[in-house]
């Protein structure tokens, strides 16, 4: 920044020398690549969703008619009649409505793909 005229005083130590640097684990992919897996039938839910809301008029009227009444249970269950395997925790507003699916993998919840659709 300042060009040669000007020394370098300090010394970070940080960026230079091998003695302060904190070693990481050794890599170990497993729950990564479990996690993935379980990413996977997440997605598959989300299809499965996705697919029986296009598809299925009636079942989007109802989705979106049991919401503007507030009556989430009736919307959850909707939901789940569309074939989902897992748990799909809903909440909607005026603009849309929100899906979050979640899994845990060795019991530490892994993945939470999230959809938001609009219905206006």
């Amino acid at each position: 920044m300042y060009g040669s005229n000007y020394p370098n005083y300090g010394c970070n130590i940080f960026n230079h020398s091998p003695f302060w640097r904190i070693p990481y684990p050794e890599v170990d992919t497993q729950y990564f690549q479990q996690a993935a897996l379980t990413f996977q039938a997440l997605m598959e839910d989300a299809s499965q969703l996705t697919n029986a809301l296009a598809d299925n008029t009636n079942l989007a009227h109802d989705i979106m008619a049991n919401a503007q009444e507030n009556n989430l249970q009736r919307v959850e269950e909707l939901v789940q009649s569309t074939g989902v395997k897992g748990k799909v925790d809903v909440r909607y507003n005026p603009d849309g409505i929100h899906f979050e699916m979640s899994s845990h993998v060795s019991g530490v919840d892994c993945c939470k793909p999230n959809m938001a659709i609009n219905w206006r």
